[in-house]
């Protein structure tokens, strides 16, 4: 989940706002940036096949999994 402590934004999956705000500050696509949205409100880590996606989530404190680095 994201850490609280070291964002004072909050990226809320009950409002679209949230993924807007998210996909500016990482320059990612709104609909990428959903998806992280989702994946924190759920508690869940978010599993993606984009490095890209997976680097940028893990800078801003998302909990993001590389699908490559998952046992098959």
């Amino acid at each position: 989940r994201l850490d609280p402590a070291r964002h004072n934004e909050r990226y809320d999956a009950s409002h679209g706002g949230g993924a807007a705000r998210l996909a500016h500050r990482l320059g990612t696509s709104a609909h990428d940036a959903a998806y992280l949205v989702v994946a924190n409100t759920r508690g869940a880590t978010f599993v993606t096949a984009d490095r890209a996606l997976r680097d940028a989530g893990l800078a801003a404190g998302f909990d993001v999994a590389w699908l490559a680095d998952l046992p098959v």
